[in-house]
């Protein structure tokens, strides 16, 4: 666990760091209004109020010359095995996390469907390990 709470996840290629997802648990509601602005994203992971644990993906990321080979999939597999022992619900993406921001979300149509792109991916991981909803 990182100093704030955060677990690291890396993959690595010999002794380079080639992809990194940042996985944070929060368990009320005022925590993951920080990260899920929109009421339709809360109730889809059956969040209604606190003492609920949830797996947050606040960074996601991996160096492009190693993009489109599976890195960032097993990353977010990682992410919902990790979830899936310790009993939280998710993993879902932070509207704020750094990914968010260089998909630029908001900002025009490409930025909105590199969003949906990685929230189809992260369900189609989630499906796989039978996760339905939250």
């Amino acid at each position: 666990m990182g100093m704030d709470g955060d677990l690291i996840l890396i993959t690595k290629f010999g002794y380079r760091i080639i992809g990194t997802l940042v996985l944070r648990v929060v368990d009320t509601v005022s925590e993951l209004d920080e990260h899920i602005f929109v009421p339709e994203e809360r109730l889809r992971i059956g969040v209604l109020g606190n003492g609920i644990k949830i797996g947050v993906i606040r960074a996601w990321a991996v160096q492009l010359q190693y993009r489109g080979v599976g890195v960032g999939r097993s990353l977010l597999e990682a992410a919902v095995e990790v979830s899936r022992k310790t009993g939280w619900r998710g993993p879902v993406f932070s509207v704020g996390h750094a990914t968010s921001k260089w998909f630029g979300l908001g900002v025009g149509s490409m930025g909105m469907e590199r969003y949906e792109w990685a929230w189809e991916l992260l369900e189609d991981v989630r499906g796989e390990f039978g996760i339905v909803g939250g």
